[in-house]
C-alpha cells in the first residue's frame, strides 16, 4: 500500500525523496529497529504460534481477510481518484482543488519552456513567447528560478508593453563555467547540451534576463562571481543588455501541501510556517546588485522588498500562499507577485529600457542636445 500514491490524500504523501530518505534513516537506527522487532515478536509471531485454531481459520483471519480489505480500500481510492469517502463532500473537493492550484509549480505548463534537457523545439515554442505576437527581442534565461519568474515578469511585461521568450534548464547555470561544481555527474551532459542550445540563439536577442539559484552557485564556487562577470561582458561586448533577477527569500519552513493536509489534520499551523526572518537572500541580492553596478547597460531587480517587511519575509501575499516550495514561487503566485509589484511601484527601473521609458528619455535628451543654443 505504501507504493500507491494517493494524490487526493495529501496528508499521507511524503514531500519528496529527501523526506523518504530521512524516514529510512530513522528506521535504520538501532532503537527503532529494536522496538519494531520486539513488537512483531510478541504481538504477531508468538500469538500466531500460540493459536489453537485450525490452519484454515488462521490463514483466513490473518491473511485472506486483511488482504481482501486492503484490496477493496485500494480499489475504492483508485476509482474515486483518491478522494475515498471524501468524494461526498463538495466543500472538501473544492478547497483541495483550490489549494492545489495555488501551490502548483511551473513544470509542464505550455507557456514555460523548462526541462532538465532542453530540445530544439523548446526554443521556438510559440506559447513561450510571453506578451508577444512575433519573436521578442528579450530572452529570460536561467534554471528553475527563471521558470518561476515567468508569471511575475509576464505581469511587468504586460504593464510595460514589451515581450520576452523564456527558457530554463533546471539545476544548471545559464552560462559556461565549472559545471561539475554545481551539477550532479549524471546531469552534466544534459546541462551542457541544454546550455549550448540556448547559447547558440542568445545572440539573436538584444536583452538577456538572467535568473538562477545564485546563492547555491556562489556557495559552491568561490570563482562564480568572475564567471558571472565574464558572462555579462560577453553579452555587452556584442552590444546587448543584461538584467539580473535577484532571489526571492527562502522560506525554509514553508510546506506547499500544508493547506491540503490541514483539511484533515486541522491542528496543523500553516500560517506559522509561512514566515521567516530575512536571511541569505539579502546577502546574495546585495552581491548581485554590486556586480551589476560595475557595468553600464546592466540592470538589477530585487523582488525581496515586496515580500519582506521589518526583517520578516512571508510566503503569503494578498492572503494567499504564493510559493510552490521553500525556494520557488508557484505559477499563480508568480503572477500575483508581478501584479503586486506593478500596482505598488509601476514598472521597476530595471525594466525601463524594455518598456520604452529609458529610450524615450534618452531620445529627448539627444534631441535637446542637438538643438542650437
Amino acid at each position: 500500500a505504501s507504493t500507491i500514491r494517493l494524490s487526493r490524500y495529501p496528508a499521507s504523501q511524503t514531500e519528496n525523496t529527501h523526506q523518504i530518505a530521512k524516514w529510512q534513516g530513522r528506521y535504520q537506527s538501532p532503537t527503532v529497529r529494536g522496538v519494531h522487532r520486539m513488537g512483531t515478536f510478541y504481538l504477531v509471531e508468538q500469538r500466531f504460534r500460540a493459536s489453537r485454531k485450525s490452519v484454515r481459520t488462521v490463514l483466513f483471519r490473518q491473511l485472506v481477510l486483511p488482504s481482501v480489505v486492503t484490496i477493496v480500500l485500494c480499489v475504492v481510492v483508485i476509482l474515486t481518484s483518491g478522494y475515498g469517502l471524501y468524494m461526498f463532500s463538495k466543500t472538501y473537493a473544492s478547497k483541495l482543488m483550490k489549494y492545489e492550484r495555488l501551490a502548483e509549480g511551473t513544470q509542464g505548463r505550455p507557456d514555460i519552456c523548462e526541462d532538465i534537457r532542453l530540445l530544439p523545439d523548446d526554443l521556438i515554442r510559440p506559447k513561450c513567447a510571453i506578451n508577444a505576437q512575433t519573436e521578442p527581442d528579450t530572452l529570460l534565461w536561467g534554471d528553475s528560478h527563471a521558470a518561476a519568474y515567468v508569471g511575475m515578469l509576464g505581469a511587468i511585461a504586460k504593464a510595460g508593453n514589451f515581450g520576452f521568450r523564456n527558457v530554463a534548464h533546471n539545476a544548471c547555470p545559464p552560462f559556461p563555467g565549472k559545471t561539475d561544481l554545481y551539477v550532479h555527474p549524471t546531469r552534466i551532459q544534459r546541462c551542457v547540451g541544454s546550455r549550448d542550445l540556448v547559447t547558440a540563439i542568445a545572440d539573436g536577442y538584444s536583452t538577456i534576463i538572467l535568473s538562477a539559484s545564485w546563492a547555491y552557485y556562489f556557495d559552491r564556487n568561490p570563482d562564480f562571481e568572475n564567471e558571472l562577470r565574464a558572462a555579462i561582458l560577453a553579452i555587452l561586448d556584442r552590444g546587448g543588455r543584461v538584467i539580473i533577477l535577484g532571489l526571492v527569500p527562502r522560506i525554509a519552513t514553508f510546506d506547499g501541501k500544508c493547506r491540503q493536509k490541514s483539511l484533515k489534520l486541522t491542528f496543523l499551523d500553516c500560517m506559522g510556517r509561512d514566515r521567516v526572518p530575512l536571511g541569505l537572500s539579502r546577502r546574495t541580492n546585495e552581491k548581485l546588485r554590486s556586480i551589476s553596478s560595475e557595468f553600464d547597460g546592466v540592470g538589477f531587480f530585487d523582488p525581496e522588498p515586496f515580500l519582506c517587511q521589518y526583517g520578516i519575509c512571508s510566503a503569503v501575499l494578498d492572503r494567499k500562499p504564493i510559493y510552490h516550495d521553500p525556494g520557488h514561487l508557484s505559477a499563480r503566485g508568480s503572477r500575483t507577485l508581478g501584479r503586486h509589484i506593478v500596482n505598488s511601484v509601476g514598472i521597476p527601473s530595471a525594466f525601463d529600457y524594455l518598456s520604452g521609458t529609458e529610450r524615450s528619455r534618452l531620445s529627448a535628451q539627444d534631441g535637446q542636445a542637438a538643438q542650437p543654443r
